[in-house]
């Protein structure tokens, strides 16, 4: 399935090239034993069966993880977070530690860029820090 916002492992020949610590034959420092959620097994249905799998096995791993769990609407791309902070729980929260109240900028190919807060009860911070293949 395509990615929407691109090309998100930089294997595009158009792709601006920037210094990165991710390269084209990078495997995982992790087994797929490591890898995978209890309620989806990372294994040997994909591609790559090796037990430290290349980058792309873990985009399609993770892409057939959405799919599965109908997760697609929710995700939001071309997305800057703005802010994250702590907040007191709302009644019914899944979880016991604080919610996060989250303002995003979404950004967009030359529109104005709009601006929302909204509050969750989990945060995962996904930097990108290696984003960018070399």
């Amino acid at each position: 399935s395509s990615i929407e916002g691109g090309d998100l492992l930089g294997v595009s020949d158009s792709r601006e090239r920037v210094h990165s610590s991710m390269y084209e034959k990078l495997r995982t420092n992790l087994p797929r034993e490591c890898m995978g959620y209890d309620d989806f097994w990372f294994g040997d249905a994909f591609e790559d069966s090796r037990r430290f799998c290349g980058h792309r096995e873990v985009l399609t791993y993770l892409q057939a993880f959405a799919a599965r769990f109908e997760l697609g609407p929710l995700i939001r791309y071309h997305t800057k977070v703005v802010q994250a902070v702590p907040v007191t729980p709302t009644e019914g929260s899944l979880f016991g530690g604080p919610a996060w109240e989250v303002t995003t900028q979404q950004l967009g190919d030359g529109a104005a860029e709009t601006t929302s807060t909204a509050v969750y009860d989990a945060l995962v911070v996904c930097n990108g820090h290696y984003s960018q293949p070399r």
